[in-house]
This record gives C-alpha cells, sequence and structure tokens, in this order.
C-alpha cells in the first residue's frame, strides 16, 4: 500500500507521494474520480532538514519549481521531522524555508530573471516562465486566449487594489488556480522595477500571498496546511 498527503496554501492543492512512482497522475487529480489536486508532487528526505520535491502539474507535465508546493513541502517536513527551518530540492535549484511564529511558511524565492519587456507585459523567469499583465480590468476569456496563444508560461492579470494587488492566474498544464507562489514571485520582482519597495501584499482567489526584500533573494510567505494522508488502494498505476 502506498500512503499520501493531500496538502494546499491558498487552495492551491497537491498530493504528495514518497519516492518516485509510476502513478497516473492525470487520474489522481481528476477532481470527480481520483483525489483531486492542482498537481502530485514526489518527495524524499536526504536529512532531517532537507526535503527533495519532484512536480509534476494536473496534466502530467513537468514542472521545475513551483512556489505554493514549496511551502506545502516545508509544512510536510515540518509535520514529519519536526522541523521549522530546513532546505528543500528541487530541478530549479535549493530553496530556504522557515516555520514562522504565526505558522505561515516563508521560502527564500531567490532572485528572478526578468528576460523580457513588452508594451504590455513582463516575462519573468522564477525556474519556471511567467507572463505578467497589469490591467484596470480584465475578463477570464482574454486571459484563456493569451494562455493559449503562450502554451509555455504561466499567465498573471493583476489589477491594483486599496491596500494590495488582485492576481487572477492561468498555470501551465492546469489552467485556472486559486493562487501561484512563484507568480507572485515574478510580479514582485515586476513591480519593484517601477519603484522602491521593499514588501506587498498580493491577493489571490485562495487568499493573501506576503513577500519581502532580504540580502540574498525575494522571501514569499503565506499559510500551508495538511488537509489529511491517505492510502492508494486499488490500482493507480499507468
Amino acid at each position: 500500500m502506498l500512503e499520501f498527503y493531500k496538502i494546499t496554501a491558498l487552495g492551491n492543492d497537491f498530493v504528495f507521494i514518497p519516492e518516485k512512482h509510476d502513478i497516473d497522475i492525470v487520474r489522481v487529480c481528476r477532481r470527480k474520480f481520483g483525489i483531486g489536486a492542482d498537481g502530485v508532487i514526489f518527495y524524499k528526505y536526504n536529512s532531517d532538514n532537507e526535503i527533495e520535491v519532484d512536480f509534476f502539474n494536473s496534466d502530467g507535465s513537468h514542472a521545475k519549481n513551483c512556489g505554493n508546493g514549496l511551502r506545502c513541502a516545508a509544512r510536510l517536513m515540518h509535520e514529519e521531522k519536526g522541523t521549522s527551518e530546513g532546505n528543500i530540492i528541487t530541478g530549479a535549484g535549493a530553496f530556504h524555508f522557515n516555520i514562522k511564529q504565526d505558522n505561515t511558511v516563508a521560502v527564500n524565492m531567490g532572485n528572478p530573471q526578468l528576460i523580457k519587456t513588452e508594451k504590455d507585459y513582463f516575462e519573468v523567469d522564477v525556474g519556471n516562465l511567467h507572463r505578467i499583465y497589469i490591467k484596470d480590468n480584465y475578463i477570464e476569456s482574454e486571459i484563456v486566449e493569451v494562455a493559449k496563444n503562450n502554451p509555455d508560461y504561466n499567465v498573471e492579470f493583476i489589477m491594483k487594489q486599496d491596500d494590495c494587488y488582485r492576481v487572477k492566474v492561468y498555470e501551465r498544464g492546469v489552467g485556472f488556480t486559486m493562487g501561484c507562489g512563484t507568480g507572485a514571485t515574478a510580479i514582485f520582482s515586476v513591480l519593484r522595477e517601477f519603484s522602491d519597495i521593499s514588501n506587498i501584499k498580493l491577493r489571490f482567489d485562495g487568499g493573501p500571498l506576503f513577500l519581502e526584500t532580504s540580502s540574498d533573494g525575494i522571501i514569499l510567505i503565506g499559510e500551508a496546511q495538511i488537509l489529511f494522508k491517505g492510502i492508494f488502494q486499488g490500482n493507480w498505476y499507468t
């Protein structure tokens, strides 16, 4: 029998499976015929304060990085190892995390690379690629069209509100999601190009994410919660 965890960060949910298995990822992620998730994350421990993860989207495609998935991995390590500070190893590099006193999770996302600036959008590399649009308003069909024409990118449309920026996300390999940690990091890096800001709040459909500047990167702060632990029964393999 194979155990798994269902973990969420701002409604961006994942099935965590120990080690690498030939699991049918698409079936696992289906919301009415499987467990239901935005993705599957395989994990293994290198030590009591280092976890290695591999991200897969709900359509089965591979993802190099995932900010909400990183916070979920930190929460899992805290649950299983009692670790409040450590490192997460991904295909995009190593990320340091710590559990804060208010029980939120902070992850150092490093320094994203602004790779393209156009009249109406920005492209940023955070281990995965993001295309960011700053808008006065938007409709979902417009976002879908942009994502369709740029299949290698996560797409974020942002609008300024009173105390924060409102963000709508369409993720490669998933579709509309309730939050995106790498997207938040990419947005903060773009906004820093235009103003001298050291912290910001971004509001996604799933809730807020907070970002702040440190000496060695952008710190992403938000909640992550273990929903339940379960066991695969029957044949879930490809």
